[in-house]
């Protein structure tokens, strides 16, 4: 049962791929760095939809779904200033899955690091990638220019189209991350979800 249902989830998988290239704004065409990072968003969205099926109540689940969804969209379209405000959905709602709370408040990384023990590189990371999530959706610095100059800059980044193999690296590894945050914070719960159908779990979600 576990490779039927793995050869099911891979077929599932490729036609998504297909689609997003048809249904793009621009009809681009995709490199393969960008469909494997297509392939590891859309693993995660298999990945929470099977937890929610077995549990409801984890609400935050069924939005970080809708949160990927929406994140992989705004970057086929080339929609910069949604592709951050997503990103920032995705990372406020892990951390409200594994904090077990609704508002992120100033202290919520440093409780999230000591909860979890993080080492300092990693959690510079996570903290770091927020950052910059939100400075792109407030305007940072560059609302201190004349107001024609931030137009300009601001027109300017939202028509380029995101194809950045470094961004794509950055945000695997930050997702990989808190992906084994999950698996430790709601480690019987997920192996319960998928008995025997390990095979299938390691697919889904990269097991450090």
């Amino acid at each position: 049962m576990d490779y039927e249902d793995l050869k099911i989830i891979k077929k599932d998988i490729n036609k998504f791929i297909e689609e997003l290239e048809k249904n793009s704004k621009d009809k681009i065409l995709l490199t393969d760095n960008e469909k494997n990072f297509f392939k590891f968003l859309a693993k995660h969205i298999l990945f929470f939809k099977e937890l929610y099926r077995f549990d409801k109540s984890k609400y935050f689940l069924e939005v970080l779904i809708s949160d990927i969804f929406s994140y992989i969209i705004s970057i086929i379209n080339g929609e910069k200033r949604y592709i951050f405000l997503n990103e920032r959905s995705i990372i406020e709602n892990y951390i409200r899955y594994l904090m077990k709370e609704d508002r992120i408040k100033e202290n919520t990384f440093d409780r999230l690091k000591e909860k979890f023990n993080l080492q300092d590189d990693i959690f510079s990371l996570l903290k770091e990638e927020y950052s910059t999530s939100c400075k792109y959706i407030h305007g940072g610095e560059i609302l201190k220019s004349e107001l024609l100059f931030y137009f300009l800059e601001f027109m300017k980044k939202e028509k380029e189209i995101l194809r950045d193999l470094k961004y794509y690296k950055r945000i695997s590894k930050m997702l990989n991350i808190y992906d084994n945050l999950i698996l430790k914070e709601d480690e019987d719960f997920i192996n319960g979800v998928f008995h025997r159908r390990k095979t299938l779990l390691k697919f889904l979600i990269k097991i450090d």
